[in-house]
């Protein structure tokens, strides 16, 4: 193959260039040879040409503006980086590059091009550069396509996975419910027909009878007051009469403890889901029982941040800290059970006079 001023002579007698041309049009792809001296594009198959519809000669007198006009801007970057990573390489690399130009009619076509120096001047700098290159837009696209169904695959699951969470909140809110009537009707209701029966009792007032009278009373009034108290902890009405805030509190001032409790609470402008404050009150009434229950603490602070796309979480008292026994009680574990369920984390920080619980929710706002 002969090389003069630039262009690649068109010399039909010539033997070797003819088999070249026949060769270069018959490839698959695109092959072009650029001069590096001036960066002109001093050959360029068939495929090239009805990329650009454009003749050599045009591409060639456009010298290295041609790169200005058809390199796809975002992609001229790197573009520009591949033509100098070829100029400081050995004999022999192959660089490659993957890359948008735009067609006649201005739209990007991705390329998938591979270039090596295959010619040199007296002082052995490169002169010359062969490039081939393959049409991958459909490839791209294919790829493209395929994200996407990906991505709604991943949606649908998503949101199979969410109806699956609400479905099992909404069935243990349904049991809670169930059991919570049953105390109140059915246990809570006998409970103070005793209290009533035992109360209307008058035989001769023994002191012996009088005494066990009176501790009979208070056992029946202590077990109306628990079942009371089981009741409204089961179900959390204030919280959808007064908020999140308001039945977190209610909760701990039923539990009847003399720790000093704060609690710090920041909503987004997007209010969360309702099974997403469902859920953060039950795990805040647990962790809070759990200390009144079993820290021996003077303090304890909950702080809550509802963000667009996650709650945060963190539980913290100064109590005598968590035994680091390898399970944990039922509190806690329904706790990790939950939090498990909505695909959230749990840290637990805990020694005497620290313990910190940290929990992160993510969640998907509802559309509005």
């Amino acid at each position: 193959m002969i090389i003069e001023n630039n262009f690649l002579t068109d010399d039909n007698r010539n033997p070797e260039q003819a088999l070249f041309r026949g060769i270069a049009d018959a490839v698959p792809g695109m092959l072009y040879i650029i001069d590096l001296r001036g960066m002109k594009m001093v050959y360029a198959n068939l495929r090239v040409l009805d990329l650009f519809g454009q003749t050599l000669a045009d591409l060639t007198a456009m010298g290295p503006t041609l790169f200005d006009r058809y390199v796809f801007p975002l992609d001229r970057p790197k573009f520009d980086a591949h033509i100098a990573e070829l100029l400081s390489s050995a004999p022999g690399y192959v660089a490659e590059l993957t890359f948008r130009l735009l067609n006649a009619k201005g739209e990007p076509t991705w390329l998938r091009t591979r270039r090596t120096i295959f010619q040199w001047d007296d002082e052995g700098k490169p002169t010359h550069v062969i490039s081939i290159s393959q049409d991958i837009s459909a490839e791209i696209e294919l790829l493209k396509t395929n994200e996407r169904l990906a991505r709604e695959r991943q949606l649908l699951k998503e949101e199979k996975d969410l109806e699956v969470v609400r479905a099992v909140l909404s069935k243990q809110e349904e049991e809670r419910n169930r059991i919570s009537e049953s105390l109140h009707n059915g246990l809570g209701q006998l409970l103070y027909g005793i209290k009533l029966s035992v109360s209307g009792l008058s035989p001769n007032p023994t002191n012996e009878f009088l005494h066990q009278k009176k501790y009979a009373l208070q056992l029946l009034e202590e077990a109306i007051s628990q079942t009371r108290q089981l009741s409204h902890q089961l179900i959390p009405i204030i919280l959808n009469d007064f908020g999140l805030k308001a039945a977190i509190e209610d909760s701990y001032q039923k539990m009847k403890t003399g720790i000093r409790f704060s609690l710090q609470m920041t909503e987004g402008k997007q209010m969360a889901p309702q099974y997403i404050e469902l859920a953060i009150f039950r795990i805040v009434q647990e962790l809070i029982l759990n200390v009144c229950k079993h820290s021996a603490a003077q303090t304890c602070h909950v702080k809550i941040d509802i963000e667009e796309r996650q709650v945060q979480i963190v539980v913290a008292d100064n109590g005598k800290g968590i035994p680091n026994h390898p399970t944990d009680g039922i509190g806690l574990r329904s706790v990790r059970d939950r939090v498990s369920l909505l695909k959230g984390e749990i840290d637990i920080q805990s020694q005497p006079g620290n313990t910190t619980i940290r929990i992160n929710i993510p969640y998907r706002p509802e559309p509005k």
